[in-house]
This record gives structure tokens, C-alpha cells and sequence, in this order.
């Protein structure tokens, strides 16, 4: 039990803590917060941040940032939107910003693994370049009308739940997520000391 206490992090538990004194007090106090509807409408705002948060986890675990992430989205979102209002159909505009998305996000890449810049540096240089990109393609105007497919996957549930659409991309990136992060079992005492290089003594 010691050794479990030991191993937690004491500002990771202040937060957790604060998380669940938070939520508790509003269940209690706040009228209809525990609601199937409430709670849908939380699970939805929040799940376009995690589909953004889920893979900059793996960029810190790697000890690296990316600092253009909003911005990628905001140019990605109006890559999306000129194309629907081009006339493009859903199916094909879909894909084809998840590519720009993925061109753009390749490029950082590129800077920081190809040429071994610091991503703190080039994701701050790209963060400008994305949103002023995003500008000049919008202009003064902006893409308020979208398909009613894509409006009602931001507000409805899945069928016969409580649980919005747009929280199952997140649901599938943090099952990657745990897929790829999972640790290793430690090597037993056995499997280390026969791994263990033996050092034969070199004669004076």
C-alpha cells in the first residue's frame, strides 16, 4: 500500500480530487446537472478537445509539443468548409481535408524528424503560417451553411443512448492510444541475469 501511494504523483491526485469534488458538488446543487441530456451536451463539447488532446499525449510522452495543433484545425475546418461550398458531396470533402490535415501535420514532421528542428521552434513558426493561410483563404467571409449530415452528427446520439456522435472518434483514438502506450511486464530476476552481459577479466 505504500508503494502504491509512493508511486502516485501528488499534483496528478490534487487534480483528480478536484475533478470529483467539482462534478459532486454539482450533482448535488445544480439542478438536472446529472441529467442523460446534460451530461450528452458535456460529452460533446469536450470530444473535440480530446480528439486533439489524445495524440499530442503521444507527442509529450516523447518529449516533444506541437504548438500548431489549433491552428491546424482552424485551416483544416476551412479547407472543409470552401469545399462544401464549392459543391463538393460530404463523402468526398471528408477525405479529402483528412489529407490536407494529414499534409500539413506531415510537414511538421518533416521539419522536426527530417531536419532535426526543435518542435517547439517550428511548430510555433507553423502555428502563424496555418492560421494566416486559413485567413487569406477565407477572406472577410465565412461558411455558415453545412450539410444536415454533418450538423446532426454534432448533435445527435448514437441510437437507443445518451451518447453523442461525436464522441466516438475520441472512444477509438484513446483505444489506439492504450494500445500503443501499454507497458511491458518487467523482466524477472532470472530473465535479467542471464540477458546481463558477463564481463570476462582482462589480464594485466
Amino acid at each position: 500500500m505504500k508503494k502504491f501511494l509512493r508511486s502516485i504523483d501528488f499534483w496528478d491526485l490534487l487534480l483528480a480530487a478536484s475533478c470529483v469534488a467539482i462534478f459532486l458538488y454539482a450533482a448535488i446543487f445544480v439542478p438536472n446537472f446529472v441529467s442523460g441530456f446534460n451530461l450528452s451536451q458535456l460529452a460533446a463539447s469536450a470530444s473535440e478537445k480530446a480528439l486533439l488532446i489524445l495524440p499530442m499525449t503521444l507527442l509529450i510522452i516523447t518529449r516533444e509539443i506541437d504548438l500548431s495543433i489549433a491552428s491546424l484545425l482552424a485551416l483544416t475546418s476551412v479547407v472543409f468548409g470552401l469545399l462544401v461550398q464549392a459543391g463538393v458531396p460530404t463523402l468526398a470533402a471528408i477525405p479529402l481535408t483528412l489529407v490536407v490535415g494529414g499534409l500539413l501535420g506531415a510537414f511538421n514532421g518533416y521539419l522536426v524528424s527530417g531536419l532535426g528542428l526543435q518542435s517547439l521552434v517550428v511548430t510555433l513558426g507553423t502555428m502563424a503560417l496555418y492560421r494566416g493561410i486559413g485567413y487569406i483563404l477565407l477572406g472577410t467571409g465565412s461558411v455558415n451553411i453545412l450539410p444536415p449530415a454533418v450538423v446532426d452528427f454534432g448533435i445527435n446520439n448514437l441510437p437507443g443512448t445518451e451518447i453523442p456522435w461525436t464522441s466516438s472518434p475520441s472512444w477509438c483514438w484513446r483505444r489506439c492510444l492504450r494500445s500503443c502506450c501499454r507497458r511491458r511486464r518487467p523482466a524477472s530476476a532470472s530473465t535479467r541475469s542471464a540477458a546481463a552481459p558477463k564481463w570476462r577479466a582482462i589480464p594485466a
